[in-house]
């Protein structure tokens, strides 16, 4: 394998192991919020409790898909269908990582 396409690999790699730290980190925040909303109530906790699922999904989600285009795009040699593809799972970790910090 050529070293740029060992390096994206690599990198890909990286991004597939975020994405489930993230699924996990979003799992602990929902059920911490869920737990804390049958205790005191509240409706924001409700909600952040159900946006974590959500954001734990789309991560989880996120980590198989990876591998199946990109990962498996590099292995198979079709690395612009790769590289088309980590464009997209840039966006999507976009959505899973930043956006949520705001909130």
């Amino acid at each position: 394998m050529p070293r740029d396409v060992s390096e994206g690999r690599k990198f890909a790699w990286w991004a597939e192991l975020m994405f489930l730290v993230m699924a996990l980190v979003w799992f602990v925040i929902a059920i911490i919020e869920l737990t804390l909303y049958v205790v005191d109530g509240g409706a924001g906790r409700l909600a952040i409790g159900i946006f974590g699922l959500f954001a734990m999904v789309i991560c989880f989600l996120a980590s198989v898909f990876l591998k199946k285009t990109v990962l498996d795009a590099i292995d198979q040699g079709r690395f612009h269908d790769a590289k088309n593809d980590s464009v997209i799972w840039i966006i999507i970790g976009f959505f899973g990582f930043a956006l949520p910090t705001i909130f």
